[in-house]
């Protein structure tokens, strides 16, 4: 059996299973296979063409906080991502507003940020071990002044009378 890819011979196998194997590049191939008997007979396959992709970047997503969570200042913000790869994930990268926060080689991806009062934008980025990189949607958050609680009594109202020696209860 005599096996082609493109119409160049790619490899010979004699004995069955007739197979081959060699190492694509990117783009498309025609492979067939032509088989001969001993009276020199031949036939040659219908073709199969195959695509062969260059390796595609990591996915890269943030899974926490959600879009839209609110702080408070000084707030530690845990910051989480996941990051898949057909190779492997070496490591995430987290930026607020753009700038680098912090760096992680190992899964699961994770950062905290101390809260700044103003909206920010959080981004991760996961890098693979071919080099290639992909950077996540951003998610918006939102920090702000730390706002004092309010109180107010609820008992007793305002102008109770109450007769000595009264228990008050506030």
């Amino acid at each position: 059996m005599a096996f082609f890819r493109n119409g160049t011979l790619i490899s010979t196998d004699n004995s069955a299973p007739y197979t081959a194997s060699y190492t694509g590049t990117t783009g498309t191939d025609v492979l067939t296979a032509v088989a001969t008997d001993d009276q020199g007979g031949q036939t040659t396959s219908s073709a199969v063409t195959i695509n062969i992709a260059s390796n595609p970047p990591p996915s890269c997503s943030i899974t926490s906080p959600a879009a839209g969570a609110s702080f408070i200042t000084g707030d530690a913000v845990n910051i989480a991502a996941n990051a898949s790869d057909n190779g492997s994930v070496t490591q995430g990268e987290f930026f607020v507003d753009g700038v680098l926060l912090s760096t992680d080689n190992t899964s699961p991806y994770t950062a905290v940020y101390t809260a700044a009062l103003g909206n920010h934008s959080l981004t991760a980025r996961a890098t693979d071990n071919a080099g290639l990189q992909t950077t996540s949607a951003a998610v918006a958050i939102t920090v702000v002044n730390n706002v004092p609680p309010t109180s107010s009594l609820t008992s007793p109202t305002a102008g109770s009378l109450l007769t000595a020696p009264a228990v008050v209860t506030i």
